[in-house]
C-alpha cells in the first residue's frame, strides 16, 4: 500500500514538473515574441507539443526546441495574422451585439449577429487544430476551420466544458494554477479538437472510398 502511494506521488510530481516545464516554455516563447506578438505562436507551439504527448506519450528536449524554431521563423507572421484577425472580429461583434441589444432592439438583427458571433467563435476554436496539422493558404485555413466547427458541434461543446472545468480546478488548487495552468487548460482543448479532426478525416476518407 505504501509502495503504491509513493508511486502515485512520484507520478503526480513528475506530471507537475513536466507541466511546469511546458509553462516555462510557453512564457519564454511569449517573451520572445515581445508579448503582443508572442501569445499566438506560443499557443500554437504548446498545442502541438500537447498533441504529440497524447499521440506518442513522450516528448523530448529536441521536440521543444524544434517547435520553438518552427513557430518563431516559418509560421510567426501567419499565426499572428490569423489570431489577431479573430480577436479583432470578436471585439467588433461584441460591440455590435451591445449596440443591437441596448439601442437597435431588433430581434432579427440581434439573432443574425448572434449566429455570426457563434460561427466566428467556432471557426477561431478550430483554427489552431487546423493550423497545427495542415499546410494551407490563409483563405483555406479560415474555410477549413469553419467546416470543422460545423461538423464538430458536440466536440466544440466538450472543449468549452473541459476548459471551464480545468479553470475551476486551477482556482481550487493554486499549485496547479502556478505550476502548469496553461498546459492543464489546453489539454481538453487539444484532446477534444483532436477527436473532432480525426472524426472528420475518417468521414471524408470513407466517402472517397
Amino acid at each position: 500500500m505504501g509502495s503504491r502511494s509513493m508511486q502515485s506521488l512520484y507520478k503526480l510530481g513528475s506530471i507537475l514538473i513536466f507541466g511546469l516545464k511546458l509553462q516555462g516554455y510557453f512564457l519564454w516563447q511569449v517573451l520572445l515574441g515581445g508579448v503582443i506578438f508572442g501569445i499566438f505562436p506560443a499557443i500554437l507551439s504548446l498545442y502541438r507539443i500537447v498533441y504529440k504527448c497524447i499521440e506518442e506519450k513522450s516528448i523530448t528536449e529536441l521536440d521543444l526546441r524544434g517547435e520553438l524554431k518552427k513557430t518563431c521563423k516559418s509560421e510567426f507572421k501567419k499565426i499572428n495574422l490569423l489570431g489577431y484577425l479573430f480577436l479583432m472580429g470578436s471585439l467588433v461583434l461584441m460591440v455590435n451585439l451591445n449596440i443591437s441589444q441596448y439601442y437597435i432592439r431588433n430581434g432579427w438583427i440581434h439573432a443574425m449577429l448572434l449566429i455570426i458571433a457563434i460561427l466566428v467563435s467556432g471557426t477561431a476554436l478550430f483554427s489552431f487544430p487546423i493550423f497545427a496539422k495542415y499546410e494551407l493558404s490563409f483563405k483555406q485555413y479560415l474555410l477549413q476551420s469553419l467546416l470543422f466547427f460545423v461538423l464538430n458541434i458536440f466536440e466544440s461543446i466538450a472543449i468549452l466544458l473541459g476548459v471551464t472545468i480545468c479553470l475551476f480546478i486551477c482556482l481550487l488548487f493554486p499549485i496547479i494554477g502556478v505550476c502548469c495552468s496553461v498546459p492543464f487548460v489546453l489539454f481538453p482543448y487539444v484532446w477534444f479538437s483532436r477527436l473532432g479532426v480525426q472524426k472528420v478525416e475518417a468521414t471524408l476518407c470513407s466517402e472517397e472510398v
